[in-house]
């Protein structure tokens, strides 16, 4: 079920599903909002999950933010005013970015952070020049910001497609264009070594945004990481292989120490 919450003075929207602790919070990509993780979570019974719609859509007020520095410190004003104790950050592509900025400035306080999943994303995000021409565009003319033919598989379901799209477009053009800029602005390549929590890599090995190198960049410079790849996989496996992604992350978490 959708839920609100005040973080700075401002509604925040996000899904919450009841379940055992540590808590998972998926964070969604660039352009994106809370419904990216549907499909996902229909294979996650049992584990409590935070699901929220970052700054400036469905219903989350606020201007976009422009930095991932700047989303990173926003999830952790919300997940304080959420109470939550000991939590798991999973992040696809932007959001897996924001995890890792999350990680590598963690420190003593609340939430304890119990680890990290990053799926589909790397330690540094050049945006294609055309994915950005094509957000600018729309947002300039406000038309829906849709997704790059490479972010799917080679044949994908169409109608999964549409069905995505449907959602993104919830997410206005000017906002997903702001994510897009956060996004290609985001370099953490040296600092990886500060991650101190337990960490795996999640990846399409398919994948034609964020390619398979950089989730082996990741598992080899976060300590202690482990990589998962998805053989066949895109950018958006966790849309289109949800199962798969699921199974993978309730075994991390479900390995993670007490």
């Amino acid at each position: 079920m959708n839920e609100t919450v005040l973080v700075s003075g401002r509604d925040v929207v996000y899904r919450h599903l009841a379940g055992d602790e540590p808590t998972l919070v998926l964070v969604h990509g660039a352009g994106s909002n809370h419904a990216a993780f549907d499909d996902l979570t229909v294979h996650l019974g049992g584990r409590e999950t935070i699901i929220p719609s970052l700054p400036g859509r469905c219903g989350s007020e606020g201007e976009p933010l422009a930095s991932v520095a700047e989303l990173a410190a926003w999830l952790r004003k919300l997940l304080r005013a959420l109470g939550l104790r000991r939590v798991v950050l999973a992040g696809h592509s932007l959001g897996g970015a924001v995890a890792m900025e999350y990680a590598i400035e963690d420190g003593p306080g609340t939430p304890a952070l119990a680890g990290l999943a990053l799926l589909s994303t790397g330690a540094r995000l050049r945006v294609a020049q055309g994915i950005l021409d094509g957000a600018r565009d729309a947002a300039e003319h406000d038309l829906p910001c849709e997704l790059a033919a490479g972010a799917w598989e080679r044949d994908p379901d169409l109608a999964l497609v549409r069905r995505v799209e449907e959602s993104r477009a919830r997410t206005p053009a000017r906002v997903a264009c702001v994510d897009w800029m956060a996004a290609d602005g985001f370099d953490r390549m040296g600092d990886l070594g500060r991650v101190r929590c337990p960490t795996v890599v999640i990846a399409g090995s398919e994948d034609r945004l964020t390619p398979e190198k950089y989730a082996r960049y990741l598992a080899a410079n976060v300590p202690g990481a482990r990589l998962e790849l998805l053989y066949g996989g895109s950018h958006m496996c966790v849309t289109e292989r949800p199962a798969d992604v699921a199974r993978r992350l309730s075994d991390f978490v479900g390995g993670l120490p007490r």
